[in-house]
């Protein structure tokens, strides 16, 4: 049940026709490919690798037995296994989270092979007949009202008034079905990647909040409005008449108050306002925490 040939570019054409007649595990589910003994260990592995790209956090325990085609790994998720029962949980490779999809693999069967009804890949004749297959290798290890389910289903018509397939089981009576056996966490998610480690904070790293402020010398000439209307500042009140002042509240500035850690918004209309225009412009941040003003 558990060996479906060494694949290879030639499978489909040489091993699947050995297969179909006695389909072993979910051969003919949507979006299943059973895991070799050996990829099986590796994946165990790269799961306990420090330098796995998915950092998966040691405390969960996955024995993935499947992927699928995007390389998404199915799992018995030992750390919740009650007596016989272990849930059945796919890891997702990219997001670092995992989902319930069972609470056995008795049930896990049972879902897949309702799926496996519900738009199918490229249905044809050779399609029903291996799942009319599959459930008769499949059976035994179904409970007897999960395979009359099935049973029933895939005996449905699946042809409709002009010949072409139909799906055998609805979305809402999946739904149905869902609601009254499947597992009480189904489709929940848990993160199981490690936490980031906590970075320390230095002065080169640390997050100030402040007041960002531009004062410009009076008068102001026609192209430095211009550029000054770009920056859409608004302006401070100020009893210096000889000065106008623009500031923007709540800028968030990174590592040591610079006009190089300043947001990349504003940081190259600043630039080309202060070199054009040295002497008439001071740009200052205000720490909101300390209450001192750096000039930028």
């Amino acid at each position: 049940m558990l060996n479906w040939g060494r694949f290879g570019p030639d499978w489909f054409t040489t091993v699947y026709p050995l297969l179909k007649d006695n389909p072993p595990l979910l051969l003919f589910a949507n979006d299943f490919v059973i895991l070799s003994p050996d990829e099986i260990v590796h994946e165990i592995e790269a799961f306990r690798s420090p330098d796995d790209y998915r950092k998966t956090d040691p405390r969960h325990r996955f024995i993935p037995f499947a992927k699928t085609g995007a390389g998404d790994l199915y799992c018995f998720y030992l750390n919740e296994q009650m007596k016989e029962d272990i849930p059945i949980v796919l890891v997702w490779h990219d997001t670092g989270s995992a989902t319930y999809e069972a609470g056995n693999i008795q049930d896990f069967i049972f879902l897949q092979m309702l799926f496996a009804v519900i738009d199918p890949n490229d249905p044809d004749n050779d399609f029903m007949q291996g799942i009319e297959r599959m459930l008769q290798t499949h059976q035994q290890y179904l409970t007897v009202p999960q395979a009359d389910i099935v049973s029933t289903i895939y005996k449905r018509n699946h042809l409709d008034e002009n010949g072409t397939y139909k799906d055998l089981l609805s979305v809402s009576e999946l739904n149905e079905i869902l609601s009254e056996t499947a597992f009480h966490k189904y489709q929940q998610s848990f993160t199981y990647t490690l936490p980031d480690p906590p970075v320390k904070e230095t002065v080169e790293n640390k997050r100030r909040t402040g007041l960002l402020a531009l004062t410009i010398m009076l008068p102001i000439p026609a192209q430095l409005n211009e550029l000054l209307k770009t920056l859409n500042w608004r302006p401070a009140n100020t009893e210096n008449k000889k000065v106008q002042v623009l500031h923007r509240k709540n800028s968030v500035l990174f590592g040591t108050p610079s006009l190089s850690t300043v947001d990349d918004t504003f940081r190259q209309k600043l630039k080309e306002l202060k070199n054009k225009f040295p002497e008439q412009l001071v740009l200052s941040f205000t720490d909101n925490e300390t209450g001192i003003v750096h000039e930028l």
